[in-house]
């Protein structure tokens, strides 16, 4: 992991690479960072899949200077470490929980060029308005998610056309079910 200016972050390049992953970590407020367990095993599907991956620490995580800001200052964090780091197209932006709201804040100014996948989203961190949603997108859901509920996020994804991705029994963090996660994450991927 380095630092860049103020924001610590982890660019991994694969060789070969087909295309470049946004990964968003869960709650800052709630110890969510990039090092999280479900950031991590998207991670790793997405090098499975041939794709380099940027993650970062939202402000006031880690050593990445700042605070809170409510998605909308983590979402401005990201586009200045991808001018930064001059990725000038992203395919894939993978968010987890709260990270799926930095995401959607992300999509007023990019546009992944292949799709958007968010894992266990937490539809109420704000009010979603219809957006420029990518055309490939794509939910996944742990039907026993304890924090943002499966019934909630299965509407949502309803309602918006997301294709919709449960995993049986899953818990909000994936206990126990990361092999099952990594796997349906490359299925997304290669869709």
């Amino acid at each position: 992991m380095l630092s860049r200016s103020f924001i610590e972050y982890d660019y991994h390049q694969v060789e070969h690479s087909l295309g470049v992953a946004l990964l968003l970590h869960p709650h800052p407020l709630y110890e969510g960072n990039m090092l999280n367990k479900v950031i991590t095993t998207a991670q790793h599907a997405c090098t499975q899949c041939q794709l380099s991956t940027v993650k970062y620490n939202y402000p006031g995580v880690g050593r990445t200077q700042g605070c809170f800001g409510y998605g909308r200052y983590e979402a401005e964090v990201g586009l200045a470490l991808l001018n930064e780091l001059a990725i000038h197209e992203v395919d894939w932006v993978i968010g987890f929980s709260f990270g799926c709201w930095v995401s959607y804040q992300l999509l007023l100014n990019i546009q992944p060029k292949k799709g958007l996948i968010w894992i266990a989203p937490s539809i109420k961190e704000g009010l979603f308005f219809e957006a420029e949603w990518p055309k490939n997108r794509f939910m996944i859901q742990g039907t026993q998610d304890e924090l943002c509920p499966y019934a909630t996020n299965h509407a949502f994804s309803d309602q918006h056309d997301f294709f919709f991705e449960p995993i049986e029994g899953a818990s909000h963090f994936f206990h126990g079910q990361l092999i099952e996660l990594r796997e349906v994450l490359g299925r997304c991927l290669t869709f």
